[in-house]
């Protein structure tokens, strides 16, 4: 924390001050199940005000404050944040950002200042700290296994930018830390063996590829893409495990076909995501743009989306593209999700095994940047305080 630069803020005091008040309550326990509910409203509201509220309640900004805060006489603690708030309104019409919750963010030092004005002892201030701070688990990264014809394995993630291997007419290269693509290097020999790759990416990873008609696949952690070296039959055929999201070439005379958990899925060209982890009630393939047809029998249009059952009955239905390819867009959307639903995503996303202490009934919206550390994402849901969570090592205990 700089104690010499002010904050700034618009003209709303009393919200500024009541939010401060809110998350100054959550930090020491205090609040009411409905100053709970409304203080869950604001952060989830925007992903400013959960930026905000996860700067607040971080563990290292509450021990650099009270360092801070112990080098002053009591009686100056407040004077010298007052004067650091300064409401003035925004200089430009128009200005989408509003400076306001920086105002709050002082306001809550205010408030906890109070707090730990009347609880002095070294003790109390580290009980505060602890209940807030857990041992992290930090986001995936660009991590996948490219499995050749011949059974090598290439680690991609350790593996350097450039050309990695040839096979047949083609040139495998791994383009820069997230990406794999396939390029023709001379015309295709009709009388060799057609041959296959696999990409595989594990939990705590995310890979994207260029396959070598120019489809585009970008596939979640805990996913798998089978596919050929070159597309030499009537068909473009792979196979896909767990999540994907395909940008499919355009080529009327060749149609792409996906196979996934016993379904086909038909398409000439258009984007579409594919989510059909084995540990997910059903599969659900849902198009963003263009047209798809499923066991050629259910045909989708944009925005729409069909879930197919284990025993392969086909729902149909409107989908939530933002909350669909949020993944692929580096971000977690919840919305109206339940808490099963979503500890799947993080024990995907982050490679943890997810026990649960307790039935939690509670729905839960957020939208949270991927790259957030676990200890941030899950201190986010705690805010509702219809849930809480235990981190040891790489497992994560759900509790009411």
């Amino acid at each position: 924390m700089n104690e010499d630069e002010p904050i700034t803020g618009g003209g709303q005091d009393e919200l500024a001050y009541r939010v401060a008040y809110l998350i100054a309550g959550f930090i020491k326990e205090t609040l009411s199940p409905v100053e709970h509910q409304e203080l869950d409203n604001w952060v989830c509201a925007s992903m400013d005000n959960q930026k905000i509220f996860e700067n607040l309640t971080d563990p290292e900004n509450l021990d650099s404050w009270l360092k801070w805060r112990e080098k002053l006489p009591d009686g100056e603690v407040l004077d010298r944040l007052k004067s650091k708030v300064e409401f003035n309104q925004p200089r430009k019409k128009g200005l989408v950002r509003s400076f306001w919750p920086y105002a709050a963010a002082v306001c809550v030092l205010l408030l906890a200042g109070v707090y730990f004005e009347t609880n002095r002892q070294h003790e109390g201030k580290n009980e505060i700290s602890q209940q807030i701070k857990a041992r992290d688990i930090e986001p995936g990264t660009n991590r996948a296994i490219l499995t050749l014809t011949n059974g090598e394995k290439i680690v991609l993630d350790s593996a350097k930018n450039g050309s990695l291997a040839s096979q047949g007419n083609v040139n495998i290269v791994k383009a820069d830390s997230g990406l794999l693509s396939y390029t023709t290097v001379s015309s295709a020999d009709v009388n060799s063996k057609e041959q296959f790759n696999e990409l595989t990416v594990p939990a705590g990873g995310q890979y994207r590829i260029q396959l070598p008609d120019g489809t585009k696949v970008w596939l979640n952690a805990s996913s798998s893409l089978k596919y050929p070296t070159v597309f030499g039959g009537a068909k473009r055929q792979v196979e896909l495990t767990g999540e994907g999201y395909f940008e499919v070439a355009k080529d009327p005379m060749f149609p792409f076909e996906v196979s996934v958990n016993g379904s086909t899925v038909q398409v000439l060209g258009t984007h579409f995501n594919i989510n059909a982890y084995t540990d997910e009630p059903v599969t659900n393939i849902t198009l963003a743009q263009g047209s798809i047809k499923l066991n050629n029998l259910m045909l989708l249009k944009p925005g729409e989306n069909a879930a197919v059952s284990k025993n392969g009955n086909m729902l149909k239905g409107g989908a939530d593209i933002e909350m669909v390819l949020a993944w692929k867009n580096g971000q977690f959307v919840f919305k109206d999700t339940p808490i099963d639903v979503l500890m799947r995503q993080v024990a995907r996303w982050y490679n943890a095994n997810i026990i649960y202490d307790a039935t939690i009934p509670k729905h839960f919206n957020a939208t949270i940047p991927r790259a957030t550390p676990v200890s941030k994402l899950l201190h986010i849901l705690e805010v509702t305080n219809e849930v809480h969570f235990k981190i040891e090592g790489n497992q994560i205990t759900v509790m009411k």
